[in-house]
């Protein structure tokens, strides 16, 4: 019964959080504008000529002009823009609250 409540208790407490929180690359504009990538969705960063290359694990490469850009620096994104791909079905929360660990 404890085990129930306490799941229950982990679970309500994940499904109230407002946003997710991730590590990202903050790319800002000089017009103010911030374009935030998350870090696990980043390849590689180069520089080609006057240009930030930005190569993603999928999709389209990403240029930014050199002139345009006033800051580039890594933070905390407060919500995924991605989609989170759906698993088994099950929540999965860790570490595991239903597992005993003697001291």
């Amino acid at each position: 019964m404890k085990i129930k409540i306490l799941l229950l208790f982990s679970f309500l407490s994940i499904a109230l959080i407002p946003s997710l929180c991730a590590q990202g690359l903050i790319i800002k504009m000089q017009d103010g504008t911030e374009n935030q990538l998350l870090i696990s969705s980043v390849r590689k960063l180069s520089f080609s000529s006057d240009q930030l290359v930005m190569t993603p694990k999928s999709g389209a490469l990403e240029y930014y002009y050199l002139d345009e850009v006033q800051k580039l620096y890594f933070g905390v994104i407060t919500s995924v823009t991605e989609n989170i791909a759906a698993g088994n079905g099950k929540v999965a929360v860790y570490p595991n609250p239903a597992v005993m660990r003697s001291p």
